[in-house]
């Protein structure tokens, strides 16, 4: 009789392993956020226009342990999509499944021609054991150590599938990557290591930044960010109205190897963001330098030249203002979201170029004191500001700061023409 995980795993299907492992910073909401929005520009251009719910739903992410750090979909997840992941650490496309390692083996035998290899190719297997959930979540959410016995014995078990490869084994850098999981209820699932997260995270942490301001967007965030902006090469304008050091526009420019029309807005007042060393930290990484405007997002002026930068129209606006007293839900204050709406739906009252193009994003970092849910109405975003603008809600996903704050990223959809 099947185990219930063996009956959850698909071959052909996708095991994922979640960055965010020993954290609570980082909800299921945000991670599957953050990848839909990259399977959306990479390969499925409709997926966030049918909705991220439904897709969600039709994802059919199941946890295949005692935590949602390592769970498994149907569905075939493109490699590239998970390179742009900031909250992916790995994916593994699944070969065979079966209760025990060999009938997983035998089971992986038939996707042998699924398998791109040629007479050169190197490969290597490891061995993952989660069939004791109450010691398998180390920091890297696998168990560790692993027994090199256990490791053996696995190999030689798999053997009839591996027999199919040259015998090049290449332990530090091979062509072909297997994975075993060892999985609770004695399910065994064999696969192939399609793709890692994001590689450039650390490469942008602060201590390497040229120029940081003191509450600088973690890079972990300004990816996710720039993932939900759906930034791509064929949507390439990006605005920041708050860009203090320009963490999201960096993420966006190394989503994309730099082919972007990056323009950032800061107000400083105190002059404590050096430009120059702004510039000079993308160019240090190969990075097409954002074209910076001191000033208030919020002045005609100021958004005329970004317009003018930028070449017209934005792709995507992305802002993470300041935060303070105005999260409050019951506060009389116009919070940040609703001038950012405002704005646009000016800019497009004033005729010309609009600030953001029609099918065009926005995306946006709520933040709410006291954990309560994200109420546009109570932040003083109506319906009828949305429609002035152009504006159809998308999405938003939870990300919880500390015992009094959380904060939002929300995204907004701007109307096609043929919608308006």
């Amino acid at each position: 009789m099947l185990s219930l995980i063996c009956i959850l795993l698909h071959v052909g299907g996708t095991i994922l392993h979640w960055r965010g492992e020993g954290g609570v910073n980082y909800s299921r909401d945000l991670r599957e956020g953050e990848l839909i929005n990259a399977m959306a520009v990479e390969g499925l251009p409709d997926l966030c226009r049918a909705g991220e719910k439904r897709w969600n739903r039709d994802l059919g992410l199941e946890d295949l342990v005692n935590s949602d750090m390592l769970q498994a979909t149907a569905k075939h997840i493109p490699p590239k999509a998970v390179s742009r992941c900031a909250l992916v650490r790995s994916s593994f496309r699944i070969l065979g499944i079966g209760d025990g390692t060999a009938k997983s083996a035998e089971s992986a035998e038939e996707m042998i021609h699924d398998i791109h290899f040629c007479e050169r190719s190197s490969w290597c297997v490891r061995v993952r054991d989660y069939r004791d959930p109450s010691k398998t979540l180390g920091k890297s959410g696998f168990k560790s150590p692993l027994s090199r016995g256990l490791e053996r014995d696995v190999c030689e078990e798999i053997a009839a599938f591996t027999g199919h490869f040259p015998q090049r084994v290449n332990l530090k850098n091979p062509d072909l990557q297997f994975y075993v999981f060892l999985l609770p209820g004695g399910t065994v699932a064999v696969t192939e290591k399609t793709g890692d997260g994001n590689p450039r995270l650390s490469e942008f942490a602060p201590n390497t930044r040229k120029c940081v301001t003191t509450t600088p967007l973690e890079p972990i965030a300004a990816f996710v960010m720039a993932n939900l902006a759906q930034v791509s090469t064929t949507s390439n304008r990006v605005l920041d109205l708050y860009a203090g050091s320009c963490s999201t526009l960096l993420a966006a420019g190394s989503l994309i190897n730099g082919a972007t029309k990056l323009v950032g807005i800061e107000r400083d007042n105190e002059w404590m963001v050096d430009f120059d060393k702004i510039i000079e930290d993308f160019e240090f990484r190969g990075l097409q330098a954002p074209h910076l405007i001191r000033g208030d997002c919020r002045n005609d002026r100021v958004l005329k030249e970004a317009i003018n930068a930028m070449g017209g129209a934005a792709d995507a606006v992305v802002a993470d203002p300041p935060y303070g007293f105005r999260e409050t839900l019951d506060s009389n204050e116009s919070t940040p979201l609703r001038d950012i709406v405002t704005l646009i739906g000016r800019q497009a009252k004033l005729g010309g170029t609009p600030l953001l193009r029609p099918g065009g994003r926005l995306v946006v970092f709520v933040p709410i004191m006291n954990h309560e849910k994200l109420n546009l109405t109570k932040l003083g975003v109506s319906e009828k500001l949305l429609s002035e603008a152009g504006l159809v809600f998308s999405s938003s996903h939870a990300q919880r700061l500390n015992a009094n704050l959380t904060r939002y990223l929300t995204a907004f959809d701007v109307k096609e023409e043929d919608q308006i």
